[in-house]
């Protein structure tokens, strides 16, 4: 059984279709906001926005009880809340660790959509660049 097929069977069809509407849009901006990271004009909106995101998608996964994406979020958001408190642009390896995740994010769109099985998350992501370094 696909992850697509579990979900609607244990939620409401609508809520099902909603969630992975609004996920396939988020994962969509994702990436040109992990771009701007390093641009000093645009480092605070795209850090909260992408914080917003992550923590939309976290919400809504520990709701319809997808562990791996749910905990990965909040691992995201924690990541997110220390960039958020900072004034200096992202360093080109937070840039990269992000892309990954966004990736990531991006093969979960796709496991949803073709009804396959979640995919596991990369390891690597779990492996914290140096938040310090600009």
């Amino acid at each position: 059984m696909g992850i697509r097929q579990e979900l609607d069977e244990n939620f409401d069809e609508e809520i099902v279709e909603d969630f992975v509407d609004h996920y396939t849009v988020m994962i969509g901006v994702v990436e040109s906001l992990i771009l701007g990271l390093n641009n000093p004009y645009m480092y605070c909106d795209n850090v909260n926005e992408l914080f917003r995101t992550f923590h939309t998608i976290k919400s809504a996964t520990a709701y319809l009880k997808i562990d791996s994406m749910q905990r990965l979020s909040a691992y995201v958001e924690e990541v997110l809340e220390i960039l958020r408190n900072r004034e200096e642009v992202a360093s080109q390896e937070v840039i990269n660790w992000f892309l990954g995740i966004s990736a990531m994010y991006l093969q979960w769109r796709d496991d949803l959509n073709e009804d396959g099985e979640l995919s596991k998350i990369h390891y690597k992501l779990l492996i914290l660049p140096d938040l310090e370094s600009v």
